[in-house]
């Protein structure tokens, strides 16, 4: 009974528990409060420019500039109906973009800033022999001065229905065309070129941008910033399309009825041109339906019978170069409309 008495009555004892008794009721609280703490469900704040200063200049004078890691926001942020309000036309034009989702990309690379040009592709050629898609099937689907978009016979990369010079970019190329060029170029550098995948496309052309468009929400702001289908495009056709019915886009003329030169409207915030206009650009994927959830490095389906392409062009309905919108062709696919850019793994 001593013994029992004097640790009731040891003052050092005494402090010793009532401190223990605070430091077990304060990690208590803690641990609580983190347990009923919702985790951040947010959508990832778009990165302002994960950029480095890096850009290099490769054998055929491309600039390739390099990005860095990321997450962003994958798909349309609006939904149809929103869409729908804002643009018309009808469902079936947006439901490839839903649902939108958060997608980490966690290699650095490098991505053209221009399209491939018609001189860049002469050079595979030359060196090559290659013959494309459209020589071997002796069409691409287009659009001519005299024939609305469809099926036109003889058009290739060097005769595209319309006058190029060698800074266009080169359309009539199918996806097996883009990566034979990918493929030529890569051994020709010892380095590893491919198309860019449809995630990489979208975090680039977004450039650390949530809105409809990388310079906003706005379709008239696009003056200056992309080649688009607006009032140089209507004057070219109007006896063709006018007579059809169909509506004018836009109001100014950029100077160029069909492809112009690349880079020669602004660049997106991370220096890349032609991202939403010019020539619609093939992405390595081929399509598969978006899934609802987080997605670390996405790639589609290699082998497919449909496949991806990215962007707007010189002809397409203005509002289908928004940064989510996604195109599905046919494999093979080709077209006076589409080119492509190249990206290039960094090692």
């Amino acid at each position: 009974m001593t013994e029992k008495r004097n640790i009731r009555h040891n003052p050092l004892l005494a402090v010793m528990a009532i401190a223990m008794m605070l430091l077990i009721i304060v990690f208590g609280v803690t641990f609580i409060r983190e347990i009923e703490q919702p985790k951040d469900q947010t959508s990832p704040a778009p990165q302002s420019a994960p950029l480095t200063d890096q850009t290099l200049t490769n054998s055929l004078g491309m600039t390739l500039i390099r990005l860095e890691p990321g997450r962003f926001m994958m798909g349309s942020g609006l939904s149809t109906e929103q869409l729908l309000t804002k643009f018309g036309r009808t469902t079936s034009g947006y439901k490839d973009e839903f649902p939108q989702h958060e997608v980490h990309l966690t290699q650095p690379f490098y991505l053209a800033a221009t399209h491939v040009t018609r001189k860049q592709f002469a050079q595979f050629i030359n060196a090559t022999q290659y013959q494309t898609t459209a020589q071997q099937i002796g069409w691409v689907t287009g659009m001519t001065q005299t024939k609305l978009f469809g099926k036109h016979d003889g058009l290739t990369w060097d005769h595209p229905g319309f006058e190029q010079a060698d800074d266009h970019p080169v359309v009539c190329v199918s996806y097996d065309d883009a990566v034979a060029f990918c493929q030529w170029l890569s051994n020709k550098e010892n380095l590893t070129y491919r198309l860019p995948t449809e995630a990489q496309w979208e975090y680039a052309c977004r450039a650390g941008t949530d809105t409809l468009f990388w310079w906003g929400n706005e379709l008239q702001e696009a003056q200056g910033k992309e080649n688009l289908h607006d009032a140089s495009y209507d004057n070219w056709y109007a006896t063709l399309i006018h007579s059809k019915g169909f509506m004018r886009w836009l109001s100014w003329d950029d100077g160029y009825a069909q492809t112009s030169p690349v880079g020669k409207y602004q660049a997106n915030p991370w220096g890349l041109y032609d991202m939403l206009g010019n020539a619609t650009q093939w992405v390595r994927d081929g399509y598969a339906p978006y899934a609802s959830e987080k997605r670390i490095d996405p790639i589609g389906p290699n082998q497919a019978k449909r496949r991806i392409t990215r962007g707007g062009n010189w002809y397409v309905i203005p509002h289908y170069a928004r940064s989510s919108r996604r195109s599905i062709v046919p494999a093979p696919f080709v077209s006076n409309t589409l080119g492509f850019r190249v990206m290039l793994e960094v090692k």
